[in-house]
Formats: C-alpha cells, sequence, structure tokens
C-alpha cells in the first residue's frame, strides 16, 4: 500500500484536472485517469468502501478494449455519453473527497 500522501497527490491531480481543463469532459477523464489515477490501485486504499469505489472507476473508464492506436480508456470515453461521464466524475470527486475524512 502506498502512503496516503500519495494517494492524495494523484487524486489532487485528477480533481484539478477535471475541474480545470478546458475540454470535454470525456477528455478531462482521460486525462485525469491516464496523468494520475492510473498509478493507483485498489491496494492503495485504506477503506473496503474506497477500495470499492475505485475498482468501479476503473472498470467504468476501461470496460472497452482499445487496440494500438486507441488504448481502452480512450475507446470507452469515445463512446461515453455525457451523462454517464458526469456519473463518472462525480465518482472519482467521491472518491477524493472520501479520504480527506
Amino acid at each position: 500500500m502506498l502512503t496516503t500522501s500519495y494517494v492524495y497527490e494523484k487524486l489532487s491531480t485528477a480533481v484539478q484536472s477535471l475541474a480545470t481543463n478546458t475540454e470535454n469532459l470525456q477528455t478531462r477523464l482521460e486525462f485525469a485517469y491516464t496523468g494520475a489515477l492510473i498509478r493507483l490501485t485498489e491496494d492503495d486504499f485504506a477503506k473496503a468502501d474506497q477500495k470499492k469505489l475505485f475498482g468501479e472507476i476503473k472498470e467504468v473508464i476501461t470496460a472497452i478494449d482499445g487496440n494500438s492506436e486507441l488504448g481502452s480508456v480512450r475507446a470507452t470515453l469515445n463512446k461515453m455519453s455525457d451523462d454517464a461521464a458526469r456519473e463518472l466524475a462525480k465518482k472519482v470527486f467521491e472518491l477524493y473527497t472520501s479520504i480527506l475524512r
């Protein structure tokens, strides 16, 4: 398990990317995941609910198999509706706030 400060750093980077990037939400989610969250695993979280939530985020964002030109994250997000993207962003924020408690 990584230190809490490392997990916080990666989640902070992801949330900051979601909040400040000017691209569409799917692209912001791609940056948040590939730029920060991809470096984490479920084992990096201390609490069972955090592990579960991170697993859900990872499962959703990598749901579609990609190819050499289009990885699974981008392939998934290219097919994701705006509503589904908002729900996924909400989960990332929820995970971030859960480590602040």
